[in-house]
């Protein structure tokens, strides 16, 4: 969800030369960053078969972040593209700079309890509105250890969107399964919504 799909094989993270890797990296993010803020400095770590990319520019953290994410999310698809040429094969990459993918993060988990708890009250089904391949994942982890509500992701392309309803049935059966195709849409949480096609359409 965060590089290209050229039919390129994925790039194995866990038997490749690390140090070469993590060199390859620091070169196209230097030069994709450098001419945006100046200065910088950048940590990896292999994190859930992605590489995250943790950008330090200071002050200037909110001009590569960009308006909703939008200038984060195009210099990682840039270096994923530049990087998956290079390698022959694609590597996912997480761009941070300001903690704003962490804050992400935790916003989407708020909206995962919150949607839940609204479920369990309100007896029906609820959706949010369409979310990359990576926001998805968040709140079916969020969410994966709820005895009372399950996830799944439905719709295509740019429109699959997440889906939180009651299990069929607790210890009591009280509990039935609502109809998805009458969940309410929700989009009370302001979200990145600046992810590429790329990370999308999964």
């Amino acid at each position: 969800d965060e590089g290209p799909r050229d039919d390129l094989p994925v790039y194995d993270l866990e038997h490749c030369d690390q140090d070469a890797l993590f060199a390859l990296v620091r070169e196209t993010v230097s030069q994709l960053v450098v001419p945006i803020v100046g200065d910088m400095a950048c940590s990896l770590a292999i994190v859930g078969g992605r590489i995250k990319v943790t950008i330090d520019c200071g002050e200037s953290s909110g001009r590569l972040v960009g308006r909703e994410g939008q200038t984060l999310a195009s210099v990682q698809y840039i270096a994923s593209r530049i990087i998956a040429k290079k390698l022959g094969g694609t590597v996912r990459l997480r761009f941070d700079a300001g903690n704003y993918r962490e804050r992400q993060d935790e916003r989407l988990h708020e909206l995962a309890l919150s949607l839940a708890e609204r479920v369990k009250k309100n007896r029906r089904s609820l959706s949010t509105r369409p979310l990359s391949a990576y926001q998805r994942r968040v709140i079916h982890l969020a969410l994966e250890g709820d005895e009372l509500v399950h996830t799944f992701s439905k719709g295509e392309g740019l429109q699959r969107r997440v889906i939180v309803q009651l299990r069929r049935g607790d210890a009591s059966g009280a509990i039935e399964e609502a109809e998805d195709e009458d969940a309410m849409i929700v989009d009370s949480f302001e979200l990145d919504d600046s992810e590429t096609s790329d990370e999308r359409d999964q």
